[in-house]
Parts: C-alpha cells; sequence; structure tokens
C-alpha cells in the first residue's frame, strides 16, 4: 500500500460528537452536490447562504453590495487618485460606465468630452462650451488646453468696410495715427492667422477629443485593474455565470459567504466550519479571492487551506494571481524544480497528504457574458469545466472530456508545446485549456502522487471524499440505533444509492462494507476508471 492510501486509510468516528446536532429526518434520496463560493463580493457574510440561478437578483438586492475603494495606480496625466463608491443593487449596475459616472473625478471627463464633441457638431458655441468646461471640476492644466482649444475662433477679426467715405478713411487715419488696412490686406492677415484658420479650429478640437477620449480610457483601465472593483465585479458575473448553467438542477446546491479579502484564511475557515456544523459540508469549496504572490508565506497559508478542506473531505480550488511572476517563470523554463526557495516550499505542500484535497489553477477566464473587460481566476475556469462535463456526461468524477461555453484566454497557453504543460501539470498546477474542443491535460491536485498516479486526480480524490463524508454521516447521524450488524449492512446499501447513478461501482458487488470487531470497513475496487486510473480504494471507521 502506498504512503499515500496509508495516509487516508483510517478515520475515526466518534458518535457522541454528533448527537446533539444530528438532523431529525433520514435521508430519503440521493445528496445533491454541495458547492460553497467564498470570495469578496462587496458585502459581508455572517454565514453561508444558499444562492441559485432563480434567487440571485433578488439577492444581490438584499445585498447592499457596494464597490468602495480608492483608484490610485495607473492613472493618466491630469487625473489624481480619486475615491469609488457605488451602491449596487442588480448585476447591470457593475457596468463600466455606470461606475465611472458615480465617480465625481471620471464624470467630469465624460461631460467635458460630450461638451467638446457637441461644439465639434456645431451644437454648441465655444464661449458657452468654455463657460461650461470652466465649471467642471478637472485638472487645471487639462482644463486650460480644453479651453484654449475652445477660444481658437473667438479672436476679433476685422472684416472689409463696404460702405463709407473716402473722407471717413482720411479721418480715421488722423485719430489712430494708423494707416487704415485695405481689404486685401485684411483678406491676408486672415488667411495668414493658423489661429483663425477653421481648420485650425478642427484640428485643435479634434485633439482635445482624442485627449479627453484617451485619459477616459486610461482612467476606466486603472479603475477595472483595482481589485475592489475588478473582483467584486467578476465574481459576481462569474458566479451569475456558473448558476445560469446549472440552471434549475436539483443536482446542485451553491452557498455564498462574502468577506473582504484581508484575513480570508479566517473567513474561508469559519464559512467552511459553519457548513460543516450544519451537516452539510461541501464538496468543493471555490475561492475566489485573489491570492498573494507564490512565497513562503502564501505556500504556508494554502497548505492550512488544504488541510482545513482535507478534514471537511471537501476539495478546494483556488486561482495563481493574475500577476504571480512565478507564474511567469513555470511556463518559460525548461525545468520547474531548480532548488530554490520558492520550488522547495512548494514541494514540501505537495508532500503533504492534505495537498490532494487543494487544486492551484490557472490561466484566467474572460467573461465574455460580461459588459466590460473582466477577469476571473482559474478555479472559476474548473468550476465551469466540472458542471458542463457533469451535465453532459451525467458523471461528477471524469475529467477526461471537458466542456465550456465560455471564453478562455489561450493566448499565453498556445506559446507553450504539450510537453511543457504535462511538465507543469507534474508540479502539481492545474492548467485546463480548451480550444476548437482540444484538450491538453485533465485537472489535477497539488500533492505529489508518488507513482500512485489516481490521486493526483481530482475526480478520484472528490469520489473519495464523497464516499467518506457519506459513510461518516451516516454512521454518526443514521445509524444510531443500530447493531453493528445492521449498521454495516444498512451503510454499504447507503453507499451504493449514492453511488451507483454516477457509474462508479462496475460491478455492484465491488463495493463492500465489512465489520471486524468495532471496526467498520468499507472498500471498492471497481472495474471502473476516472482519468485513466482504476477506482480502488477503501478507508476504516472505529464505531
Amino acid at each position: 500500500m502506498s504512503q499515500e492510501e496509508s495516509l487516508i486509510q483510517t478515520s475515526s468516528v466518534s458518535l457522541g460528537a454528533h448527537l446533539q446536532n444530528s438532523p431529525s429526518s433520514r435521508p430519503k434520496e440521493i445528496k445533491p452536490w454541495v458547492l460553497l463560493v467564498c470570495g469578496d463580493f462587496g458585502y459581508v457574510s455572517q454565514q453561508p447562504q444558499f444562492i441559485s440561478s432563480g434567487t440571485i437578483q433578488d439577492f444581490l438586492k438584499s445585498c447592499n453590495v457596494e464597490i468602495k475603494g480608492r483608484v490610485a495606480q495607473g492613472l493618466p496625466e491630469f487625473i489624481e487618485p480619486f475615491t469609488v463608491l457605488s451602491n449596487i443593487v442588480a448585476l447591470s449596475d457593475f457596468s463600466e460606465e455606470l461606475i465611472l459616472q458615480n465617480c465625481q473625478t471620471t464624470k467630469s471627463l465624460i461631460d467635458a468630452k460630450a461638451i467638446v464633441d457637441s461644439v465639434a457638431k456645431q451644437q454648441v458655441s465655444s464661449s458657452d462650451a468654455a463657460t461650461k468646461i470652466r465649471a467642471l471640476e478637472l485638472a487645471s492644466p487639462l482644463k486650460q488646453q480644453i479651453v484654449i482649444a475652445l477660444s481658437a475662433e473667438v479672436k476679433p477679426q476685422s472684416t472689409p468696410q463696404n460702405s463709407g467715405s473716402f473722407a471717413d478713411s482720411i479721418m480715421s487715419m488722423i485719430d489712430t495715427g494708423t494707416p487704415q488696412t485695405s481689404p486685401l490686406e485684411q483678406l491676408i492677415n486672415v488667411l495668414g492667422d493658423d489661429s483663425n484658420n477653421p481648420g485650425y479650429r478642427i484640428n485643435q478640437l479634434s485633439k482635445v477629443q482624442l485627449l479627453l477620449a484617451d485619459t477616459i480610457d486610461k482612467t476606466a483601465a486603472a479603475l477595472r485593474s483595482s481589485s475592489h472593483y475588478s473582483t467584486i465585479a467578476s465574481s459576481w458575473y462569474a458566479l451569475r455565470n456558473l448558476l445560469k448553467k446549472m440552471g434549475r438542477s436539483k443536482l446542485f446546491e451553491v452557498y455564498l459567504y462574502s468577506s473582504a479579502s484581508d484575513n480570508a484564511f479566517e473567513h474561508y475557515q469559519s464559512a467552511l466550519g459553519s457548513l460543516v456544523n450544519d451537516g452539510n459540508a461541501p464538496d468543493i469549496v471555490l475561492l475566489s479571492y485573489e491570492n498573494n504572490h507564490l512565497d513562503i508565506d502564501t505556500l504556508d497559508t494554502l497548505h492550512k487551506t488544504a488541510a482545513i478542506a482535507d478534514a471537511a473531505r471537501s476539495m478546494v480550488w483556488t486561482s495563481l494571481a493574475q500577476d504571480d511572476l512565478y507564474f511567469e517563470r513555470i511556463v518559460s523554463v525548461e525545468t520547474i524544480g531548480d532548488h530554490q526557495t520558492i520550488d522547495a516550499a512548494i514541494d514540501c505542500l505537495r508532500n503533504e497528504s492534505a495537498a490532494r484535497s487543494i487544486a492551484l489553477c490557472g490561466p484566467s477566464l474572460h467573461i465574455s457574458s460580461a459588459k466590460d473587460n473582466l477577469i476571473a481566476g482559474g478555479a472559476w475556469i474548473l468550476a465551469d469545466h466540472w458542471v458542463s462535463t457533469f451535465l453532459s456526461t451525467g458523471s461528477p468524477f471524469d475529467m477526461t472530456s471537458l466542456t465550456t461555453s465560455e471564453l478562455i484566454d489561450d493566448q499565453l497557453m498556445q506559446q507553450i508545446p504539450p510537453h511543457r504543460i504535462r511538465e507543469i501539470a507534474k508540479a502539481g498546477f492545474t492548467f485546463v485549456r480548451i480550444r476548437n474542443g482540444r484538450i491538453i491535460i485533465a485537472p489535477s491536485v497539488m500533492l505529489n502522487a508518488s507513482g500512485n498516479e489516481r490521486y493526483a486526480s481530482i475526480g478520484f480524490n472528490m469520489l473519495l471524499n464523497r464516499s467518506i463524508r457519506h459513510a461518516e454521516h451516516f454512521i454518526a447521524v443514521d445509524g444510531i440505533g443500530m447493531t453493528p450488524e445492521t449498521l454495516a449492512s444498512s451503510l454499504e446499501q447507503h453507499l451504493i444509492k449514492q453511488l451507483e447513478p454516477y457509474g462508479v461501482i462496475s460491478p455492484l458487488n465491488a463495493l463492500t462494507v465489512t465489520l471486524n470487531g468495532k471496526e467498520l470497513s468499507i472498500a471498492l475496487n471497481s472495474q471502473s476508471v476516472i482519468d485513466g486510473n482504476s477506482i480502488q480504494f477503501d478507508f476504516s471507521f472505529d464505531i
């Protein structure tokens, strides 16, 4: 027996620990697949809440979601850091245009461009436009440039005199001491002055229009890259897409827990513990928090995250940071193991048995259904793949054939040869790729399988975790009052009922529950396979 098998072989269950919180009803049907989504959704949860495609709009409206924070990085010239504060009551409120309109700084830019556009269309006079521009809250240098462009035509122009006598001209010369300009000279002066040339004015307006458009675009990009907007908006859109794909299917139950990314680990621990205490431990925990760059502290947190999920018999899926330099390195160098500190820390994580319950995912997902250029983490890709595969094949465990309706950012992956992607996968990173039906690798977990590849498969570990969790719950709740012999027989029938619909028990006598004194042993030796690996495992409980 391999090290991984021995590490998960035995699990003790204390009946007394479950008596007070045991549900009164006995399970009568197949259990749904429970997903817990944790992330920053713009509000603070007290506990995980059920959410579905049919309730998401009302749910969002009731949560008092806020986009709140400060945009300070990546701003263009003339734009000072500014604060964003916008209340969200519908998914449409995440529109970048609406968010920009709610910020005084960006609203002034948008208003300024609208004013200049009106002048260019001859809908507003230059003098009126200049007055409106002066009233806007714009940086002085930018405001000055706009006003100068608008004032290009307002220089007073002399016009030829079509009336009056020669004597009047003489008197004018006497009064001013300056010869009067002839009509021809006046025309020459006007044509020679670029600032009075209509073409010059149009050119200046065009320059200002381009300047304002560029400033607005760069400001919007800075807003988009700020975590308080992009993280919250992309999480809601990705969640909406996932729930929409699930539809009204009773196969799934989704619970949402929202908190700020500060102390994300503690919030995740609290949310998972809440569902476990309610007897509703999730099959999958999707962490939508933006991860820090991979370093010793981050990997230590990932290790603790995996250990907590493993103890709850749950799988946790989380994402690489968008701009993680380590991410760039692992997809560009020839070998992963270069004995650097970060690689050594990753090896430590991968050698822990709990790492079989965590998948570190990349690349990113461009959300095509969002109006703005929003990007969600790779864990959302994996969730999307899993739901699509489950609904199309009926199997929640086999991920060798993945399908998705979303657009995946494949540009980076196209530059990596297939053998390199396989090497990355063997190093514990989950990269899923689909474009025109091409699949490179199946999702994996961080565990270093040490020759037992099925423990590197997400699907295999999901089956193992679900089997242990069902058995544990049945013994602690439904088995109360049963004799050991009856418990063994009833547990076997219960597990067959829960697993047989997914085609993982072949033949049905491949799953056995045996009583050995005060120990219940559960074994599955199926002819079925997951990700090319045979379905064989065993575990036991003390009763």
